[in-house]
């Protein structure tokens, strides 16, 4: 037979005995009652403190993983604004090299024509010089022509139209 001896033990996380309480000691009901309140509830203290610094811990966490976002917050609309600036600074520039461009390619044509207009003239002076008469051209300007002839058109032709006099004054009178 194995004696049993009554006994309260008091373990910890790593299953090593905190405090063993037995009735073997001369200790009385209460006494040992006292003991047995008094480890609980040291017990519950100190996992009330625990549970009070995991808190804490839980709420610095947060803080600091709330300014992390907004600092990633910031920086990605610092980056965005940064590459909308850039965008607008490239377009402003390609808009100043498309002008330039322009300007160079009107220039060019501008010139073009000046020198087909000049080798229009020196053409044109060049057959006066020789006695031919000069051909109009694209760039010349048309030389005075004589309206064609019209030829009367016999009044036996129109013999069976009939003309309202009022709509005759009505056109002169608007006319």
């Amino acid at each position: 037979p194995t004696p049993v001896l009554p006994a309260s033990y008091f373990i910890d996380n790593l299953g090593k005995p905190i405090e063993v309480i037995t009735l073997l000691k001369d200790l009385d009901y209460d006494e040992f009652f006292s003991k047995i309140t008094a480890a609980l509830e040291e017990k519950v203290k100190r996992a009330k403190m625990l549970l009070e610094q995991k808190r804490k811990a839980e709420e610095e966490a947060k803080i600091e993983e709330e300014k992390r976002l907004e600092l990633e917050r910031i920086n990605a609309g610092k980056l965005m604004q940064e590459a909308q600036q850039k965008r607008h600074e490239q377009e402003l520039i390609e808009a100043a090299a498309q002008r330039r461009r322009d300007k160079i390619e009107a220039e060019k044509e501008r010139e073009r024509l000046k020198a087909q207009i000049k080798a229009d003239r020196e053409e044109r002076e060049f057959r006066e010089r020789r006695g031919r008469p000069v051909e109009a051209s694209a760039g010349d300007m048309p030389t005075h022509q004589e309206p064609p002839k019209m030829e009367p058109v016999p009044s036996d032709r129109y013999a069976s139209i009939d003309v309202d006099d009022k709509l005759i004054n009505a056109d002169i009178a608007f006319a």
